[in-house]
């Protein structure tokens, strides 16, 4: 593609995610009040009351029996940006899952056109995020961990792609410091949202410290060997570490905690009929902790230590019946996950119908590649790991929304990879 074609190329791109950015604030200004107050009211009275605590110049004040499903980080992050914007707190959770998919949606189709170098399918791509995503971004969206969840996914996929086919050496570097970072901010919600990714991260890094070893290449190994240390310390480094520096630092200790999966996993075993009276609602473990410790609230540590012998209490009483339950959430979780996709799959597919068939014989230039395995391979990984936390706790989309994000990536990746070596054929016919 000549230089004069690649600028036009992205001047119709940049105005194609305007267009798509404007739209989605209409749909936005219309939805969210609603459904700020149908899905999660008590999550913005928390934020509001810790915004109004950052403008008086104090540090929030965690409250007892709130942030249960949340890493702290979150609400540290939005007062601050709620009191620097003037902003209530409904407003700083749109701020921040809006400006985060904004960002996703001129990114996206970059890094399409980069593996693929396919103009059709990085003209496609935009809409297609949108068309696929735009039900969670105006349903369940306001609960920052699934537009976070997301975005991750939209764009680890194909940075991991990129990353794989890199063959140099320095290139290679920067996209692991740019994938460390995307692990780390969208971890700020909850701390299992980039496990996935984690994993992906880490079988990379192994493989390329045992490439290191085999060559004699012995500062490779080294800046290999450090990047995984990084890797490892910037997981938790937004969702956990500088929240709990930021507690100490502040008089909080008896918030300091390491993990809020506790909590979770034990409520989760009330989501179905069970013999044991559980029902899944914070009330729950909030009752039976009580019960055992008057003084351990939620979400201190000592809370959640609680929390994780209760489960391995119930698991030694009764392992059948949590293997059972674990099962009946992955049958429901992953027929939930077939539904959804199938729901979505028939508008992407109607739109590269459409669009390919208008301009087939104007868009026929470029290299093409194709990374079916790869993209098979890396979405399978963010399925299965991303699927966890729902077979864990409770089998809804917000705990496994990266596996939900994952499937449609793969998707959306295969019919541009279709795309892509269909218009390489017609060139080489040409």
């Amino acid at each position: 593609m000549n230089e004069g074609k690649q600028e036009i190329s992205y001047v119709i791109l940049g105005v194609e995610c305007i267009l798509l950015i404007l739209l989605l604030c209409i749909f936005e200004k219309v939805m969210s009040p609603y459904l700020l107050e149908q899905y999660m009211p008590v999550r913005v009275e928390w934020l509001n009351k810790y915004i109004e605590e950052v403008s008086r110049g104090v540090f929030p004040q965690i409250i007892p029996s709130g942030n249960s499903d949340h890493a702290i980080g979150i609400y540290i992050l939005g007062a601050n940006l709620g009191n620097f914007f003037h902003i209530d707190g409904s407003a700083t959770f749109r701020l921040i899952t809006l400006v985060t998919f904004y960002f996703t949606i001129i990114i996206f189709p970059i890094l399409i056109q980069k593996i693929f170098r396919c103009r059709l399918a990085t003209y496609i791509a935009p809409i297609s995020l949108c068309f696929f995503f735009n039900d969670y971004l105006l349903t369940v969206y306001n609960d920052v961990y699934v537009g976070l969840g997301i975005c991750m996914v939209v764009l680890s996929v194909p940075l991991i792609i990129i990353l794989i086919e890199c063959q140099i050496h320095r290139r290679k570097i920067l996209l692991y410091f740019i994938l460390i970072m995307v692990m780390s901010v969208a971890n700020i919600a909850r701390e299992h949202t980039s496990l996935g990714l984690l994993i992906v991260l880490l079988y990379l890094i192994i493989a390329e410290i045992i490439k290191a070893v085999k060559g004699k290449e012995w500062v490779y190994l080294m800046e290999y060997i450090c990047i995984g240390f990084l890797m490892l310390i910037s997981y938790n480094l937004c969702a956990t570490i500088i929240p709990n520096a930021l507690l100490r630092m502040n008089g909080q200790e008896q918030w300091l905690t390491s993990s809020t999966a506790w909590h979770n996993i034990y409520i989760g075993f009330g989501y179905f009929d069970n013999p044991y009276d559980l029902v899944y609602l914070d009330e729950c473990a909030y009752a039976k902790v009580k019960e055992i410790n008057a003084n351990a609230l939620c979400p201190s540590n000592e809370y959640f230590d609680i929390c994780k012998a209760l489960v391995i209490d119930l698991f030694k009483k009764d392992w059948i019946f949590c293997v059972k339950t674990a099962i009946l959430k992955t049958i429901y979780i992953f027929r939930e996950m077939l539904v959804v996709t199938l729901r979505r799959i028939s508008r992407v597919i109607c739109i590269i119908f459409i669009v390919y068939n208008v301009y087939k014989k104007k868009m026929r230039d470029g290299v093409f590649f194709v990374y079916t395995k790869q993209i098979i391979i890396v979405g399978s990984i963010f399925i299965l790991i991303g699927a966890i936390p729902s077979i864990l706790t409770a089998p809804s989309i917000a705990y496994s929304i990266t596996a939900y994000a994952a499937i449609q990536i793969m998707i959306m990746m295969t019919m541009f990879s279709i795309l892509a070596e269909k218009q390489r054929k017609n060139c080489e016919l040409k």
